[in-house]
């Protein structure tokens, strides 16, 4: 009699464990289906896993080292920082894990791509920026007004409507 207790306490907890299983799997996959852009690249920065994006004839890839609520920054590894506009994106991949290399905390600045456009204008530092339309182009940002940018190093003005613009590029 106890060694039928124990073979329908066993038989119980396997299948209490498969029940269980099964229920996981499936809050997993609910949790993928509602994900945004967003909740993957801030997972893919909160694991380490580096990322290769596409914005029009553009590619970038490196590490996240920031995501906001509609910006990704990576760092490339050759010493740039690119601010991505993650509408902006025609194509992403999540890339191999990198040891070592996650970042579990969540900065709140910038908050936007709008905070990152914002900030080019006090820097005075030349960059490089374009979009899914827009090849790129470098310069200094001498105006960041509500709907364009006004760039300079040129012997002319170049006046860039903000919604072209897609990424924007960091050299050290």
């Amino acid at each position: 009699m106890a060694a039928d207790l124990g073979q329908v306490s066993r038989a119980v907890r396997a299948e209490y464990l498969d029940a269980r299983e099964i229920e996981e799997e499936a809050t997993e996959h609910l949790a993928r289906k509602e994900a945004d852009l967003v909740d993957l690249v801030l997972d893919a920065m909160q694991r380490g896993r580096p990322l290769r994006v596409r914005v029009g004839a553009s590619q970038f890839e490196g590490s996240v080292v920031h995501v906001g609520e509609d910006v990704v920054i990576i760092e490339d590894g050759r010493g740039a920082q690119v601010d991505v506009r993650i509408d902006a994106l025609d194509e992403l991949w999540i890339q191999a894990l990198v040891p070592g290399s996650g970042r579990g905390r969540r900065s709140t600045v910038p908050a936007t791509f709008a905070d990152c456009l914002e900030g080019l204008e006090t820097t005075g530092r030349e960059i490089e920026l374009g979009g899914p339309r827009l090849p790129p182009v470098r310069g200094r940002v001498s105006v960041a007004a509500r709907d364009h940018l006004v760039l300079d190093g040129r012997p002319s003005q170049q006046v860039i409507p903000r919604a072209a613009v897609g990424f924007v590029i960091r050299r050290r």
